[in-house]
């Protein structure tokens, strides 16, 4: 897990829209929550629209 996260630290697309398609695309909450660097996952639900 550790090098998806540092891969996605290094890229340059916005993070909320892609946080959206990843959920979108059937990614679990969790797994997106720790990419974005979100703590809690209600900060992942609120910026993502869920």
């Amino acid at each position: 897990m550790q090098h998806a996260l540092t891969a996605c630290k290094a890229l340059t697309i916005p993070r909320t829209p892609f946080g959206t398609n990843l959920l979108h695309s059937g990614v679990d909450v969790v797994v997106v929550a720790q990419l974005m660097g979100h703590r809690r996952l209600d900060t992942t639900r609120l910026v993502s629209g869920l």
